[in-house]
């Protein structure tokens, strides 16, 4: 019995419409890529390879890679993670196939070798290699129907080797056939010059050969191949290619092999004769001209990608070459054939392209590969996956070149309309497919607050969440504000159990402004990628907004929109989603006055506004200091002034700012405002607790070694300060002008207890009294310019435990906890909130330290992202 068993074939479902258009006779805009239509597929995500990505497998759970590095790249197909980097070839990885049932991933090399891995563990089970010099082994399938691997080699033999016998079907764990002891005679001697395989290239370079294996390689159980089990002169030419297809006159299952020599043979496959029998060629005679280089089937029809740039496609009920569509990729190597679904087929080239053929011909094709340098990039390998996690629904095309780039395309077919981002879900679109298109929407929205010029798009921001709101099952509406508008929407319970009178409502505040991606008022050439536009690379999404706070405003919203269509949310959840919080949330406590009926009572109040304290630990927050930003300006009586003239003659408003401001604190850096320390709260033991697990868990050489100790965490989160950011002057500002005029921009950061009035005073009668000492007659002037109340949360609290268990299983923290946390910085409206309903908030962090909130290149990591919703859903669920 095979420990892959096949599948049952699959009807024949070719439609006349697909076979008229593989009959007829191929158009030359048919043989020259299309203009990408507004349809084409989107580029979703790129990893970074430091080489040239030779072969691909793609499964529902990972993404493979073999490389020119020898090594085999494994990321997650969901959030694009490296995963493991597996070793052991000693050449380049040529070849990558997945078993049918998914449970082994079969490599082959040009250093002659098979490896066997295990997909479940990523482990390596076996290492198979051959009675003699086959050079590279370009091709390798698994048959399930006979449990054998079959090997196509550049020595042209096609090799094959019996894996289920070295397997236990009932244990499925390997059978002990060699002794570690009697390595030296089981394992593949380092073979001697080889007159073909081993001469040297140009410049006089011999090729690599391999060095001894490695302990852990060494004690891998090692299998040669039977001399019986090789057929020499396979083909005329080295094998390139295989794919597995359906049994044909009588067989279980049919072996396609493409060769050099131009031909594609088809050997019958059964378990009771594993060995490949011939019985049927495929060949176009005199135009058989270049290799077979790739091959996939679709149903009966099977393409192959020709070395000269041709593809071939052959209907093998009848054996007839239908059609021969020649330079489909610019006359080079076709090096890439693959099937989605059985409805579509995806060619590539080594004119670094990629070809769409749909059930009409040729559908579109695109550029997937250019070096950095401009010169054209090669489409060395691709793969198509469909279905299976979070994001079952998209159909993804991964290809991988010579330009260090692995892409990974969306190739779903979608109604234009529909990929706008609005929330609307085609049919089975999951709700992560659909999130992280309204993100790219709403991050291409230049919602920058604060900026007369982008106005007009930050309405176009709350008016697009307004609609996402709405056609994910929520009531919404705007609110109009003295600023940009706030959006009001609501989830209402549907769960069995909750009544209206018992339901509570959880307020989730966000916003959705941002700050500018510039530069001295131009725009950031800094960013490596457009900052408004959403770009997936190495794990991380990166624009303008999605960490700070657009990212974490979606998660929350399909949290609870996924809850409704279940029909599992037992809370009511009400989203204020303002757009001036990046400018002091002007005019938000007067539109959500206006509002307050329509709110209703509050139990709970939830953001999603922070971050890690660094990239690997959950956090929870559980306070903010408060702010108070004020302009301090000291202005004379005369116009700007030539130092050379006036200099000496008059009291200089500069110099008189500088002494003023170097009275707000003393030598060692205290403050001086009078009582200003006097209200700090002590600190307590079940606080210093909270520091104590943090120091424990930050261990050093984490890069945080700023942070290992309690009194440097204290002073950034819980203690208060006081900044000069910077001073400007009238005038043009060169080394000989005496300014009319300076001016400091001041913040102080306050804590609890201390009173946000008192300060305000305390700073400007301060200042006064202290400029009136220095008896200048120039005059001062103070000015607040924005304030905010500090925050403290109760970690006790029903959301903090219901947060933390959310957390915990999210993130699989056996025996562990999210640190809990505080943050130097502010948010205006948190204690607001809590004062105007009566309801006590807790922050929730979902981005890493690392986002470059604010910054060039802003990015959240694409699991903190779909964990972050995650977590928001188990809250919602589980706050009732």
């Amino acid at each position: 019995m095979s420990m892959c068993s096949a599948p049952p074939s699959r009807p024949l479902n070719l439609s006349p419409i697909m076979i008229d258009s593989l009959t007829r006779a191929a158009t030359p805009s048919e043989a020259s890529p299309t203009k990408r239509s507004p349809t084409s597929p989107q580029l979703l995500h790129k990893l970074h390879h430091p080489g040239s990505v030779l072969s691909l497998a793609v499964s529902v759970k990972y993404i493979f890679a073999g490389t020119q590095n020898h090594t085999i790249d494994v990321w997650d197909s969901h959030t694009f993670e490296s995963v493991a980097v597996l070793t052991g070839h000693e050449g380049s990885v040529l070849c990558l196939h997945l078993s049918q049932c998914g449970r082994w991933l079969i490599s082959s090399a040009g250093d002659s070798m098979v490896h066997v891995w295990d997909v479940r563990t990523l482990r390596r089970v076996c290492i198979i290699w051959s009675s003699y010099d086959v050079g590279d082994m370009f091709s390798v399938v698994y048959a399930p129907e006979t449990g054998h691997i079959y090997l196509g080699a550049q020595n042209t033999s096609i090799q094959w080797f019996d894996l289920d016998s070295v397997y236990s079907p009932r244990t499925e764990t390997p059978i002990p056939v060699v002794d570690e002891s009697d390595l030296a005679t089981n394992k593949p001697a380092r073979r001697g010059t080889h007159k073909f395989f081993d001469s040297r290239g140009p410049g006089g370079v011999l090729s690599r050969r391999p060095s001894e294996p490695s302990p852990s390689m060494a004690a891998t159980p090692h299998h040669q191949i039977p001399p019986d089990q090789i057929i020499q002169y396979a083909h005329y030419g080295y094998i390139y290619s295989f794919i597995l297809g359906p049994g044909r006159s009588g067989g279980a299952a049919t072996l396609f092999s493409g060769g050099g020599d131009g031909e594609i043979k088809l050997w019958r496959l059964d378990r009771l004769h594993p060995e490949p029998a011939p019985f049927k060629t495929l060949s176009a005679g005199r135009d058989d001209v270049g290799g077979v280089l790739s091959l996939s089937l679709q149903d009966t029809i099977l393409y192959a990608g020709m070395s000269n740039g041709d593809i071939r496609i052959w209907d093998l009920d009848t054996a007839q070459l239908l059609r021969h569509i020649r330079s489909a990729h610019n006359g080079t190597d076709v090096l890439c054939t693959t099937v989605l679904d059985n409805t579509v087929v995806y060619t590539a080239g080594a004119d670094g392209r990629v070809q769409r053929w749909g059930r009409e011909g040729p559908s579109e094709g695109w550029e997937a590969h250019r070096k950095d340098d401009g010169s054209e990039g090669l489409v060395l390998a691709a793969a198509v996956v469909k279905g299976g996690n979070q994001q079952s629904a998209r159909e993804l095309l991964v290809t991988g070149g010579n330009d260090e780039w692995l892409k990974i395309w969306d190739v779903r077919e979608t109604e234009e309309g529909s990929i706008d981002g609005s929330g609307e879900r085609g049919e089975g679109e999951e709700d992560d497919a659909v999130l992280f298109k309204a993100l790219a929407k709403l991050v291409s929205l230049r919602t920058i607050s604060g900026s007369s010029g982008h106005v007009e798009e930050c309405r176009r921001g709350a008016t697009f969440l307004k609609n996402l709101l709405r056609r994910l099952g929520a009531e919404a509406t705007l609110i109009p504000c003295s600023g940009n508008p706030v959006v009001l929407g609501r989830f209402k319970a549907n769960s069995t159990p909750v009544t209206e009178e018992k339901r509570k409502n959880v307020l989730f505040y966000g916003h959705y402004d941002v700050i500018g991606a510039c530069e001295n008022g131009k725009d950031s050439s800094n960013w490596h990628s457009d900052p408004y536009e959403l770009t997936g690379q190495d794990g991380y999404l990166y624009g303008r907004g999605v960490s700070d706070n657009k990212g974490p405003v979606l998660a929350a919203i399909f949290a609870a929109s996924e809850l409704m269509a279940e029909k599992n949310l037992s809370v009511d959840v009400t989203f204020v989603i303002e757009g001036e919080e990046e400018s002091g949330s002007k005019g938000f406590a007067e539109a959500i006055r206006s509002k307050k009926d329509v709110i209703g009572d509050v139990d709970l109040i939830i953001l999603s506004n922070s971050y890690w304290l660094d990239d690997s630990v959950p956090c929870l927050t559980y306070g903010l200091r408060g702010v108070i930003h004020a302009t301090v300006q000291v202005s004379g009586h005369r116009p700007d002034a030539h130092s050379g003239v006036e200099g000496g003659a008059v009291r200089e408003p500069l110099i008189d700012l500088i002494n003023l401001s170097s009275k707000l604190t003393d030598d060692a850096g205290k403050i001086c405002l009078p009582r200003f320390y006097k209200a700090v709260r002590p600190v307590t033991s079940s606080e210093e607790k909270f520091y104590e697990a943090i120091i424990d868990k930050l261990k050093p050489g984490s890069s945080h070694h700023d942070l290992l100790n309690m009194d440097a965490l204290m002073a950034r989160w819980r203690f208060p300060s006081l900044t000069i950011h910077h001073v400007n002057v009238s005038g043009p500002g060169n080394e000989t002008v005496i300014p009319k005029s300076a001016s400091a921009a001041v913040s102080i950061r306050i804590v609890p207890d201390q009173s946000l009035e008192e300060i305000t005073a305390d700073f400007e009668a301060y200042l006064r009294a202290k400029f009136a000492e220095m008896g200048s007659k120039n005059v001062l002037k103070v000015t607040i310019d924005h304030q905010a109340d500090w925050w403290l949360g109760d970690t006790d609290n029903t959301a903090y435990k219901v947060l933390e268990g959310a957390i915990r299983e999210e993130w699989n923290m056996v025996n562990e906890h999210p640190l809990y946390i505080r943050e130097g910085g502010s948010i205006p409206v948190v204690r607001w909130l809590e004062r105007e309903f009566g309801a006590a908030a807790t922050h929730f962090p979902c981005g890493q330290r690392s986002d470059s909130a604010h910054l060039n290149d802003e990015r959240i990591r694409l699991v903190n992202l779909i964990k972050g919703k995650r977590i928001l859903k188990r809250t919602f669920q589980n706050l009732a």
